[in-house]
Parts: C-alpha cells; structure tokens; sequence
C-alpha cells in the first residue's frame, strides 16, 4: 500500500490505473499518455507534488551522509549523496544524470526508504543538528510549499519512497501493455524510444521482445542497433533478438501477424 503518496500523484495513479490497469491494449491516442510515467522529469508541472517532495528531501539526505547520530554503511551513505546530488541537479538545472542501468525513480526510492530505516526512533530532525543543510533547506520557502518543507524527517522520506513506488508501478503496468500487444505497439515505440532515458530504453526492448509473436519485430532491434549512442542499450538489444524466434516462410510470418 502506497498510503504517503503526494496528493496529485495519488490523483494521477487513481486515473492512470482507471484507464489502462484492465485495458487489453494501447490506443494510439493514448500513447502519450503512458510515456508521462518515463518521462515525469520532463513534466515537472504536472508532478509538482513530486518535484517538490524531492526538494524537500534532498537536504535531509545530504545531512544524513556525513552524519555520526545515525548507523549506516559507506555504501549506504553513497546512495544517499547519488540521490541527493539526483535530485539537487534536477531541482537546479532541469538535468537527470545516472548511468544507463539506472533508473532515477529506484535510485531515489531506495535512498529514501534506506533513510527512514536509519532514521527510525530518533528524535527531531536531522537538519537540526546540521546547520548548513538546514539553512539550504529553508532556502526553498519561495518555490516549495511550506507544509512538505516542515514535515518531520520521517514523513518526507516515506512521501518520495511512496512517490516513486507510484510511478515504478505505473511503468510496470505500461510494459505490461506492451507485452502483450506487441506487433500493435512497435511501431509507435520506434517513433519515441530514442528520446527516453537508456533504462527506459531497455524496458520497452524486453516488452517488444518477450511475446510470443516477437520475431516478425525483428526488423525493429536491427534498426534500433543500427541508432542508438548507448552501447548499454545496443548490448540489451543484441541479447533481446538473440532469442527471437526465426521466422523460415512468408506464410509462418503470416500465421505470426
């Protein structure tokens, strides 16, 4: 159960899920709206509960890292400076940078709910003791509102973990969709899937390669191949059509489509 969600994400999840959770397929005036879940950073008005969740949390983890109130391992403390720096290069320049294999949704969210755990039984916030962090906290009273800037430690971490776990779900239920209309799909996909982030990228790959009816897609991985910069992504493709499925005669190829 995702209880702590921001109220618009929570809102957009209800809707997402009441048009496409028991859909059989994606209608092409729809496509669209199923890329907004991979695309969130781009949308940052229509996400504001989001956006202003990780603003409001980014400080706290920049505390937490070098904090000695807290136990946590290096490799803890290095998730949580990833995340805060994440979400600090986002709210400043607009910019998601991670590696390929990333998903900045995970990155957060597993940052987030490792926080909590660290955080679990201690009394007052952690800004508290770090000025610094505290001051750059209250730097963001103009652009965030004031009720996610005040939440305790605790609140605010479990509302982006929650966030996050929102849209994870989402672009689960849209890879699902994929999956299995596949031959419907692609053509679609190859418009957009350059314009999504490498990870993203890839989900949409094992979709379009999983189903059954994936060798007449062939064609496709071929000339993804042939353009992507991201040699992460040409490797999962190679991987992907490796275990299509040959098709011999035109008239398999028929019976397929």
């Amino acid at each position: 159960m995702l209880d702590h969600q921001s109220p618009d994400m929570a809102r957009y999840r209800d809707e997402f899920n009441a048009r496409f959770i028991l859909a059989e397929t994606i209608e092409p005036s729809d496509f669209d709206r199923i890329l907004l879940p991979f695309e969130w950073y781009r949308h940052a008005d229509r996400f504001i509960g989001l956006n202003f969740e990780m603003r409001g949390a980014t400080s706290r983890l920049l505390a937490l890292v070098p904090s000695e109130d807290v136990e946590a391992t290096r490799y803890t403390r290095r998730t949580w400076l990833e995340a805060a720096q994440l979400m600090d290069g986002y709210a400043q320049r607009g910019e998601i940078s991670v590696l390929p294999h990333q998903d900045p949704l995970s990155v957060i969210q597993m940052a987030a709910r490792s926080a909590l755990k660290a955080i679990d039984g201690r009394d007052g916030s952690i800004l508290d003791v770090t000025p610094a962090m505290k001051g750059f906290h209250e730097g963001w009273r103009d652009a965030v509102a004031d009720e996610v800037l005040d939440k305790n430690d605790a609140d605010s971490f479990q509302t982006l973990a929650d966030d996050c776990a929102a849209l994870l779900q989402l672009k689960s239920t849209v890879h699902n969709l994929v999956r299995s209309d596949p031959i419907r799909q692609a053509a679609r996909v190859e418009e957009v899937i350059h314009e999504l982030l490498p990870v993203d990228q890839c989900d949409f790959l094992h979709a379009l390669g999983a189903a059954s009816k994936a060798a007449v897609l062939r064609g496709f991985f071929d000339r993804y191949m042939g353009r992507t910069p991201h040699e992460y992504c040409r490797k999962e493709a190679h991987r992907v059509s490796q275990r299509l499925v040959r098709v011999k005669t035109a008239r398999q190829l028929e019976r397929l489509v």
